[in-house]
Formats: C-alpha cells, sequence, structure tokens
C-alpha cells in the first residue's frame, strides 16, 4: 500500500513538472452583464437630487440584524458622550449638487455612454419620495433631452462620535523584539452616506432600475476631517457599483494552457 501511495505521488510531481514546462498562461477578459439593458440608451441626463440627514433609525434598518445590534450596544456605551451633529459637522455642503457633479464626473470618465452636459430642471419644492413615482414629470424632461437615460435620487450623511479606548499592539521601548498590548484614548467620528438611485427612462417616466447603497468610514483627529474630502472618500468606495449598473464591468482571468 505504502509502495503504491508513493508511486502515485512521484507520478503526480512527474506530470506537473512537465506541465510546468510545456504550458503558458493567457489572460482573458469577460465582461459582465449590466443590471440595465443598455441597448436602447447612449444619452444619460444625471438629474437633481434630494438631499438630507440621515437619522440612527434608518442607519439601522439598512444594515442587517447583526449590525444593527452591534450598532445599538455602541449607541448605549455612549450615551454619556456629548455629540457633534451632523448638521454641525456638514454645515452648508449642498449635498444634492455635489452629488450630481461627482456623479456626472465620474460617467464621463468610465463609461462610454454620452453624459449630457447641461443643468437639469430642478426637482418640485418640497419633494420627498413621491416624485420620482411621478411619470409624467420625467417625461416632461425627457422631451426636452432625446428621452435619455436619467438618473436621480436621493442623497443622506450621518455623522457620529465614536471616540473610546481601543487596544494596540506596541514595540516595548527598552525590548524592541517584545510587543505589549496597550490602552488608549483615540478621538473617532463614523460618517455614513446613503444614496438611493433612481434610473428612469426618459419616454415613458418609468423607473428602469433602482438601488439603494450606504458607505461608512470612520476617521481619526489626525486624518483629513473636510466634509467635502469625507463625503468624496465615501462616494469613491461606493462608485464602481454605480458604475456596473450602466456599463459592464471587466473581469481579468488568468488561464493556464498546456501546449
Amino acid at each position: 500500500m505504502k509502495l503504491r501511495t508513493a508511486s502515485t505521488v512521484m507520478g503526480l510531481l512527474l506530470f506537473a513538472a512537465g506541465a510546468a514546462a510545456d504550458s503558458f498562461t493567457v489572460t482573458i477578459e469577460s465582461q459582465i452583464k449590466t443590471k440595465i439593458d443598455m441597448e436602447e440608451y447612449q444619452d444619460i441626463l444625471v438629474g437633481d437630487f434630494l438631499a438630507g440627514m440621515l437619522e440612527q433609525s434608518e442607519q439601522r434598518e439598512v444594515g442587517s440584524g447583526e449590525e444593527a445590534s452591534d450598532q445599538a450596544e455602541s449607541d448605549q456605551k455612549q450615551e454619556s458622550k456629548p455629540e457633534r451633529s451632523t448638521r454641525q459637522f456638514y454645515g452648508s455642503l449642498d449635498f444634492a449638487n455635489e452629488t450630481r457633479q461627482y456623479l456626472v464626473e465620474e460617467l464621463r470618465a468610465n463609461t462610454s455612454l454620452n453624459v449630457l452636459d447641461i443643468d437639469p430642471p430642478q426637482l418640485p419644492p418640497a419633494s420627498d419620495d413621491e416624485v420620482f413615482e411621478d411619470s409624467d414629470f420625467w417625461v416632461e424632461m425627457g422631451e426636452n433631452y432625446r428621452s435619455p437615460l436619467i438618473l436621480t435620487g436621493r442623497t443622506r450623511v450621518a455623522s457620529k462620535d465614536v471616540s473610546g479606548f481601543v487596544q494596540e499592539r506596541v514595540r516595548d521601548r527598552y525590548n524592541m523584539d517584545r510587543e505589549l498590548t496597550v490602552t488608549r484614548f483615540r478621538k473617532r467620528y463614523a460618517y455614513t452616506i446613503l444614496l438611493d438611485l433612481y434610473f428612469i427612462d426618459g419616454s415613458s417616466g418609468d423607473q428602469v432600475y433602482t438601488e439603494q447603497l450606504q458607505n461608512e468610514v470612520t476617521r481619526t483627529e489626525l486624518d483629513d476631517l473636510s466634509p467635502l474630502s469625507v463625503f468624496y472618500s465615501m462616494m469613491d468606495e461606493i462608485m464602481p457599483q454605480i458604475t456596473s449598473i450602466v456599463s459592464p464591468p471587466t473581469v481579468v482571468l488568468e488561464r493556464y494552457l498546456l501546449e
């Protein structure tokens, strides 16, 4: 039995050695199907956006059950800690305009779509989510711009003080080969963005596709905490998901072939 096993292993090793000598690697690019059938659309109009602040209850609803439980526990631990409000941090930053401008630039740079270079009509005053169901409103907009695919939506943000004591591994100053566990107080902030996207057909006013994306980043007092920098960093991380809705992402694969 041992002799047969050793013989089998040796045979496999010899085959692998021969395959390595006569094999070569090829790179294959494969495109993944988009979530929207883009054959009908060459133009896209990034429309106006709604913007607002995200409540803590809404953040928990979007997350999973486990994440919600962790968030609730974190909230209880920080009840006695003074909070810096979201409005205080973001100030007068125009999220509706910033979201639209960001999407225009990124879609223009990373897709083959013709992103219309126009200022879209503003959404009706005091709009809520019902405006995205108003097909007449979107048909009228589409008629003015050759019935493109229209991208609109709602941006909501939140910020929260998550400072606290953390355990860190550090080098012993008297023995650099030794690591110690120390407890330190770290000033940290968690920033959240919730983006509701609506892709609307400009000829019918119907919703073609909807997507809700959420992202959260944590920063310390040593990081760049300017509101615009935080906003862009959150958008940068979710932009590939947005692009893949209208432009097929390319996946690069390696294959080993034998001669």
